[in-house]
This record gives structure tokens, sequence and C-alpha cells, in this order.
């Protein structure tokens, strides 16, 4: 097993910096538009509440992951787990996140980006999913590390020289006479949020606890890094500056005024933007933003695939030929699903809805030994068949009838019914294992837990660090809005 760190031990401050997710900046405004356009501003809080669940589970775990000289979480699997069935639960996992989730994530980037393409540049439909498609396919080519890393730094760089003149351009915006009301814009872009909102994320977004492998790996970079302080340097500069991005993104909206009755968003800013600079000012920032976010996705997507599945289970394609055909095949993938879950918001229900279930497995598994790799295997594999399920169900109209009643009874919308059926089905089938779990697996299990927690029992003090660093988080995303307001 390789022990990507064993030389190069990073502290747990800054491995959660550099793991924290970076939020999918064109995403959220996917989802502004959609929800607003859409009646639908109520998943807005959702949304907000699962990047602070996902960065307080990152900066919670962080400190067992700088215990482990692992590099990612097919690494943690083969260590907790033991025999076939760990492997067989390293070979699932790599096919269901390389074949279904990421690509499906993936698809909801293409959304917003073929938007961009279409109102601010100028193309046709066609023309977008065309240069799309070319971008992917120059994503799957460049496939080694050091171009990896040159990639993020162009693509970096460049967002960041960008950022200055956005920056500026909602200053103008607030402080103009023809500034709009905050009171006429915000509400119709977050709505009433209700308990469920609020609550929801922090119970199924939790799962964060495997945060190695997140879309833009930053994980593998820094623990790969030959100089621990530049890795450090680079986490810290670089969140920064993507959480002041995403507050600028935030901000925007409100700046311009935007609102339901203006219907598209990226349609409205084209047209208050008209043809200037600040157009192709804002055109360049989304696509450099989202291309960053989109290539990064697909190579973890192809990594899974081809260094986790086909090299490692498969003996016939060890060959690192097979790394580019694994990324085209993410591409095709990806590029169907964005054709046919058309809004942003609706794939973030279907998300939230295959790792409901799996979240508390995900954190569980760090505390009690009975989590078995048959335990997290019957979870992610439950998972997406409830998911099927259900999608099965709402093509029946007496069954959407039905549930539309219970969900009503309940108080609750239809998209957090959704999530809750699936989350609770998916655990009372894991439950069945959990159960039946064999004395050598569990015994194997506390062994492994007792080496990792030791005798240092410090859960308050990473709770606290945890709800700092998520504090953190809020503040620096929030610093835009916040001068913006003062501005007006």
């Amino acid at each position: 097993m390789s022990r990507f760190a064993a030389e190069r031990r990073h502290g747990a401050f800054a491995l959660a910096l550099a793991l924290l997710p970076g939020v999918n900046i064109l995403t959220l405004h996917a989802v502004m538009s959609d929800a607003v356009t859409m009646g639908r501003a109520d998943v807005l809080p959702t949304y907000a509440g699962g990047i602070l669940a996902a960065a307080f589970g990152v900066a919670f775990f962080a400190p067992l992951w700088g215990r482990l000289r692992l590099g990612t979480e097919g690494e943690f699997l083969l260590w907790r787990y033991r025999g076939a069935w760990a492997a067989r639960l390293h070979a699932v996992r790599s096919a269901l996140l390389g074949l279904v989730v990421l690509p499906l994530a993936m698809g909801m980037m293409l959304v917003p980006m073929r938007a961009v393409l279409v109102h601010l540049g100028g193309c046709s439909p066609a023309a977008a999913n065309g240069l799309l498609a070319v971008l992917l396919l120059a994503g799957a080519l460049a496939n080694s590390f050091r171009q990896r890393m040159r990639m993020d730094r162009a693509l970096g760089g460049l967002v960041l020289v960008l950022m200055l003149p956005l920056a500026l351009l909602i200053v103008l915006r607030v402080a103009g006479p023809d500034a709009v009301p905050l009171s006429t814009t915000l509400p119709s872009l977050v709505g009433r949020p209700g308990v469920a909102d609020l609550l929801l994320p922090l119970a199924v977004l939790w799962w964060f606890a495997s945060i190695i492998d997140l879309p833009n790996m930053t994980g593998q970079k820094l623990l790969a890094s030959r100089d621990p302080h530049a890795g450090v340097r680079g986490a810290v500069i670089g969140h920064a500056a993507m959480f002041l991005i995403t507050g600028l993104f935030a901000t925007l909206p409100l700046a311009l005024g935007y609102h339901a009755g203006h219907g598209a968003y990226f349609a409205f800013l084209a047209d208050v933007l008209g043809d200037g600079p600040w157009r192709w000012t804002l055109l360049l920032f989304y696509l450099a933003s989202g291309a960053f976010l989109l290539l990064n996705t697909q190579h973890w997507a192809g990594a899974l695939l081809h260094a986790n599945l086909a090299a490692h289970h498969i003996p016939r394609l060890r060959s690192r030929r097979m790394a580019v055909p694994a990324m085209v095949l993410v591409a095709v993938i990806a590029l169907t699903m964005h054709r046919v879950r058309g809004h942003a918001f609706d794939v973030i229900w279907d998300l939230l809805a295959i790792t409901a279930g799996v979240g508390p497995v995900f954190i569980l598994r760090w505390y009690l030994p009975r989590i078995t790799a048959q335990v997290q295997l019957t979870a992610m594999v439950a998972a997406m068949v409830h998911a099927g399920l259900w999608h099965l169900a709402m093509g029946r109209p007496a069954l959407v009838a039905a549930l539309e009643g219970v969900a009503a009874a309940a108080g609750m919308s239809m998209a957090h019914l959704q999530v809750l059926a699936i989350g609770t089905a998916t655990v009372l089938t894991a439950a069945v294992p959990y159960v039946l779990a064999g004395d050598a697996d569990v015994a194997h299990g506390r062994q492994r837990l007792a080496e990792l927690h030791g005798d240092r029992r410090d859960l308050p003090r990473r709770l606290l660090f945890a709800l700092l660093l998520s504090a953190l988080f809020a503040a620096l995303t929030a610093l835009p809005m916040v001068v913006a307001w003062a501005v007006r």
C-alpha cells in the first residue's frame, strides 16, 4: 500500500485548509437562476448550509487524517477494513463515484457553462455543446500530475487577475444612483428558509468525512508537495481567494438588482452589461472558474476509474494508456447527464438523496468497529438502488399524488421527502450487515480504531477547531457582501 504522506507530515490546520471544498461558483449561480425563475428559492439555504456542513466535516476529521499516513480515501478503505470485502468495496466505490456521482456533478457544472456561452458569449446551443465537449477532451489528454498543476496555475491566475474588475463592478453598482434596494432583491433570492432547509444539509452532507478525495484533488497535491511550507502557503492563499471570489459572485446579483421578474439570470446579465468590457470580463471569469472545477472533477473521476479500478482490480487493463479512455468515458457520461437533468437544483437534490443514507456510515466508521466493508458497500449500493426506485415511482401519477399528500401532511417539500425516504431506506438496508458483522471483521475494526484514536480524547478540541475554521470560511465568503452593503 502506498503511504502518500509518510515522509511529509502536515498539521491539521494546513490539511483542513487545503481540503475545504471549493465552492462551485458556476453552480451557485445556476442554482440561483433556476431557483428564482422557477419558484424554488427554498433550495438556496439548503445549498449554502450544505457547503458550511461540508466545511465543518472537513475541519472536524482533518486531525484524524493527519495521523494517518494515507493519501486517498481508497487507501483508507484498504487500511480500515480487511479481506476480500475491502477489495470489493474499493472497486465498487471507484465505479460508483467515477461513473455516476462525479459525472452527475460535472453535468451540474455544464448547465451554467452552457448558459454562459450562449447568453454572454453569443454562441448557439449546438456550438456551446461542441466547445464544452472539446474542453473535456482536452482535459482527458492532459492527464499527468505536472500538466494538471500547470492548468491549475493558469486558470487560477486568470481568475485572480479578473477578481479586481469584478469587485470594481460591484462597488460601482451598489454605490451608483440606480442601485436597487436590497429589500427588493434579497427576498427573491433566498426566499423564506425553514428549519428543514438549514438542518437537512447538516444531517446529510457531513459525509465529507472522506475528505481526501475531493474534486479539486488539493489533498493529494498538498500531501505530495516536496516543500511542506509551500504547500501550506498555497492552501491558505488559494482558499482565501476562493472564498472571496465566491462572495463576489454571491454579491453580484444583489449589486445588479436581479430578481425573479427578470427571468433567466445569465440572459439578464447579458442585457445589463451590454457588449462592453464588463461583459467579456465576466465571461472569462465564469469560464476560467468553471473550467478549473470541471477539469479537476474529470481528472478525479478518471483517476478513480484508471488507478483505483482498472489498474488495481483488472490485470488486463494495468496500463497507463487507460487514463485517457477513462476520462473520455467520464466526459461522455457527464455530457449525457447534463442533457437529462437540465436544472442545477435537480442535480443537487439527486446528490443529497444518494448520499443521505451513506453519510452516517462514513462518519460512524471512524468510531464503531461493527461498521465493516460489507456495511459501507451495502449503503453505497442501496442508495443508488433506492434512488432509482424513487425515480421510477415518480413516473406513476397515483403514487406521486400519494407521496405529495404525505409531504404536505409532514409540512415538507417533495424534495425533502425524497432525501428523507432514500436516506432512511439506505440506513435500514445497511443495518442488516451491521447486525450480522463477523467477529473477525469486528476485531479488525477495533484494532484499527484503537490505532487511530489511541488514548487521545480530543473530541472537544476537534469540535472547537472545526467550528472556528468553518466560521473563518463563512466570514471570508461573506466579506464582499458586507463591504457592498457598507458602501451602499
